[in-house]
Order: C-alpha cells, then sequence, then structure tokens
C-alpha cells in the first residue's frame, strides 16, 4: 500500500485527520443557554474521552458534577498539555546526573 491508508487507497483522495484529537486533552465545552442561568459560565473545563458511536460529538468526563457530557461544541486546549509535557521533561532531564558522574560510577565510558 505503500505507506498509505487503506481509504486513501480505496478512494484516491488524501485522509484528513485533523479533527482527531489526543485523548485525555483538557477541553472547555459549551453550557447551552437552557442549562445556565444568566451569571452562569458559558463553558466548562472536562477532559476528552473520546468519540460517541452513532454521535456527533466528543465524549468529555465533567470532573465537577463527575458525568460524562456529550458535546459538538469545544474548544481544546492543546498549548496547555504541551507545556505540561516540556515542563515534565524539563524536570526529569535536571534530575539526570551529570555525565561526569556516569563516568565515575562506570555507566559511561
Amino acid at each position: 500500500m505503500g505507506g498509505k491508508v487503506a481509504e486513501e487507497v480505496w478512494t484516491g483522495n488524501a485522509v484528513d485527520f485533523s479533527h482527531l484529537r489526543i485523548f485525555g486533552y483538557p477541553a472547555y465545552v459549551h453550557v447551552p443557554s437552557d442549562e445556565r442561568s444568566k451569571l452562569n459560565a458559558k463553558s466548562k473545563k472536562c477532559i476528552f474521552l473520546g468519540y460517541k458511536k452513532g454521535v456527533k460529538g466528543y465524549k468529555f468526563w465533567d470532573p465537577v458534577d463527575k458525568k460524562v457530557v456529550i458535546s459538538r461544541d469545544a474548544v481544546f486546549d492543546e498549548q496547555s498539555m504541551l507545556q505540561q509535557n516540556q515542563e515534565k521533561v524539563q524536570m526529569e532531564l535536571e534530575h539526570i546526573p551529570a555525565a561526569a558522574t556516569l563516568e565515575r560510577i562506570g555507566w559511561v565510558q
């Protein structure tokens, strides 16, 4: 198949993956006007769980209400996850001993 997806080989058109999201990403889900009052927030911070089969929408976990929410109206906060991953990697790198220490204990020659 030459590195192509089956659908691309079958249809001859390139497949678009831009709608796919990563599990566990934070997202802000729109709260419909009939479910909120005038002074309440228009969105809730939730965690992306996946895709609901047979429904045009995403499945989210609402940690405040402790329930699953299905919604098409959501904004994914991908930047915060990327920033957290970079900070985590930086912290892990800071805990790696210096090369001189590794040579002294015989790990590096």
